[in-house]
């Protein structure tokens, strides 16, 4: 297996609506359904579509939403022998605010994702070791993911973390993190300061961070329709991103990450 996530798996539960309501406001929304998601599922079925053989690792509830969330990943190809079941927790939730503009906000309730524990690894054990890029989050316990990036490690792979949803790292994952990928609100929150808002802000924080943390191989920041603003110690840039007219930023970080391990996988 080429690459591995351990992640979060959730049900999105969707709503759109005009502008934020007001303190107080009832506002009558458009609901967009439920969708399968969470940071992990996300990242392992983009990598799947982009051709990138992968093992998703994670934790759901035996409920209805649990059997969801697994029959998805079989539509998806994604093999469910390295999932968890359990019993004593109900399947990840989460809830998109989605605006007109495309912009949104997110509410996750995590449920058997924290759940997930070290032992558990243990049949996804020989996938980790064989592994070239692992790819890691924080919807799940800081202490799985940071065994998990040691067996990658041991055996040369490469570990990428997107810091999402915001949480403080401990010093121990930091040191199994090869490429970290902050948005301009999880940068803001790392380095204290508020969130970016250039390219120029962006690429003077990166390199901010990798001076913090010189082992990293890079960071890079994502930094919406901004473009992304990259350090890696030798050199520091920025690409601009393409205009876009944005339907829904859901997972748009998700999608980027799988696609920067595709590409490092293929040698780009």
């Amino acid at each position: 297996m080429q690459a591995v996530v351990v992640g979060s798996l959730v049900m999105d539960i969707s709503f759109r609506v005009e502008r934020w309501p007001s303190r107080g406001e009832s506002m009558v929304s458009r609901c967009g359904g439920m969708t399968p998601g969470g940071k992990g599922l996300n990242q392992a079925v983009a990598l799947t579509r982009l051709g990138t053989p992968c093992a998703l690792v994670g934790a759901v509830g035996e409920d209805e939403i649990g059997a969801l969330l697994m029959k998805s990943m079989e539509s998806e190809q994604l093999s469910t022998n390295f999932m968890t079941r359990v019993k004593d927790h109900p399947s990840g939730i989460a809830v998109p605010i989605l605006l007109t503009d495309g912009s949104n906000a997110i509410f996750v309730d995590p449920g058997a994702n924290y759940r997930l524990t070290i032992d558990d690894l243990s049949r996804s054990r020989t996938a980790l070791q064989q592994c070239q890029v692992l790819l890691i989050q924080l919807e799940v316990p800081q202490a799985v993911s940071i065994e998990a990036a040691k067996m990658v490690h041991h055996n040369g792979g490469l570990v990428i973390l997107d810091p999402a949803p915001f949480a403080p790292i401990s010093d121990e994952l930091w040191q199994w993190v090869d490429i970290i990928t902050p948005n301009a609100h999880e940068l803001g929150r790392i380095l204290g300061i508020d969130p970016i808002k250039s390219l120029g802000e962006g690429l003077d924080a990166a390199g901010r961070l990798h001076d913090m943390y010189p082992h990293l191989n890079a960071v890079i920041a994502t930094l919406g329709n901004l473009g992304v603003a990259v350090a890696n110690g030798s050199d520091c840039f920025t690409v601009t991103a393409e205009p876009i007219v944005a339907v829904d930023e859901t997972a748009a970080g998700d999608g980027f990450n799988a696609a920067l391990a595709s590409r490092l996988l293929a040698g780009k």
